[in-house]
């Protein structure tokens, strides 16, 4: 039980580095922001992605229909980091 905590823990601290600034609300909610728009969500367009892949690779025909909104969907995903750090930068 002991070593699933601590793989579970490690993983955790891999996959979420950012320090969450707990002396002030904004620093708090920066940091949670920042660990969802450039960790999570590059993640779900990756694997949005590699689900309609698989479906070109097994001859699905959804997965003909599905790519427009698929390549859409991924570029709208990966562009909110940016926009979330032009804003960032214009705030101060």
């Amino acid at each position: 039980m002991k070593n699933k905590t601590l793989v579970l823990f490690s993983m955790g601290a891999v996959l979420f580095p950012f320090m969450a600034n707990a002396a002030s609300l904004e620093g708090t909610l920066t940091s949670l922001v920042s660990s969802f728009v450039s960790r999570i969500l590059p993640i779900l367009a990756l694997g949005y992605l590699g689900k309609n892949i698989f479906g070109h690779i097994q001859n699905d025909p959804n997965a003909k229909n599905e790519t427009p909104r698929v390549v859409i969907a991924c570029a709208m995903l990966l562009a909110i980091n940016g926009v979330w750090s032009y804003i960032q930068g214009n705030i101060r």
